[in-house]
């Protein structure tokens, strides 16, 4: 029995040390299984760390940038009601001429226009020419007023020999005025594009 004894002492010893072996591997590979979790969890963690502060980062460059977008349609916006307001007092002041000083502009571009005889139209609001003003200019041709209405505010326009001429300061100042506008922004904003 003695013999029993020792066989079974010596089961529960093997099995006692298999059982520690075994939990020991089993706390190995729990702590093996926790590191890699532990890294796998901080690589996670990191990587949408640098992915948050990525989206935070072009967020915030693209409101600066929006804003300022923004800030710079307004000045824009305000450059150009300046000198659409310095357009407009130019207008006003080339509607207001002293009639002599409104009439040289006339007399100075009716030289380029060679004609014999047609029709004129005076624009509805011209109040410094008239009918036998627009005959002194063009003395040597035989020009009659024209029976229709003028589809015009201001200045002159001739229909000779199936050709349209026309005389206005106010009309030139549109023709030139993108011109006249890149000029005047020159000048007046020069200091803000050095």
């Amino acid at each position: 029995m003695a013999d029993i004894e020792n066989l079974s002492k010596k089961i529960i010893d093997d099995a006692e040390s298999e059982g520690a072996t075994v939990k020991s591997s089993a706390r190995e590979n729990a702590s093996i299984v926790i590191s890699r979790a532990k890294e796998n969890a901080d690589k996670i963690l990191n990587e949408a760390k640098a992915t948050a502060e990525l989206l935070y980062k072009e967020s915030y460059e693209k409101r600066i940038s929006q804003n300022e977008a923004v800030k710079r349609q307004d000045i824009l916006k305000k450059k150009m009601e300046i000198v659409e307001g310095v357009l407009k007092k130019i207008r006003e002041e080339i509607e207001n001429l002293p009639k002599d000083s409104y009439r040289d502009y006339f007399k100075k571009n009716s030289t380029d226009i060679s004609i014999t005889d047609g029709e004129f139209m005076i624009g509805n609001k011209e109040k410094n020419i008239d009918a036998a003003f627009v005959k002194q200019l063009f003395k040597s041709a035989k020009l009659t007023l024209s029976k229709d209405s003028p589809d015009f505010d201001y200045g002159i326009k001739i229909i000779s020999g199936g050709a349209l001429y026309t005389l206005s300061i106010l009309s030139d100042l549109e023709y030139r005025k993108d011109k006249i506008l890149s000029i005047m922004n020159r000048e007046l904003f020069k200091e803000e594009t050095n």
